[in-house]
């Protein structure tokens, strides 16, 4: 299994470093999801979820950026599904002051 990372990106210049690929930054931070937890909001229809509503294709194959308004909606989400809160959660409600959040696959 690979690893999946969750990166909150807070500023502009934190944007760009992260998509120029750097791995550290103070324009974002990076959590590990673990396996245990992407499987599990799989199950309970987070990410089909987030997909139609945001119109994003998060799936184990892609990295996708979620921005703005959609990191609220994102939210709500887990409050309309009643699942258990992670790493997921956690980083977008750090991301609520934030311009996105990045997961990578």
């Amino acid at each position: 299994m690979h690893k999946r990372y969750i990166y909150v990106i807070s500023t502009e210049a934190g944007m760009k470093d992260y998509e120029c690929g750097l791995e550290a930054s103070s324009g974002f931070s990076a959590h590990e999801l673990p396996d245990v937890e992407f499987e599990y909001l799989s199950k309970c229809g987070l990410w089909e979820m987030i997909n139609d509503q945001c119109g994003l294709m998060i799936d184990d194959y892609e990295s996708e950026i979620i921005k703005g308004g959609d990191l609220h909606d994102c939210l709500e989400m887990y409050d309309r599904l009643g699942i258990e809160k992670g790493v997921i959660y956690d980083a977008l409600s750090t991301a609520k002051g934030c311009i996105a959040v990045a997961l990578e696959f």
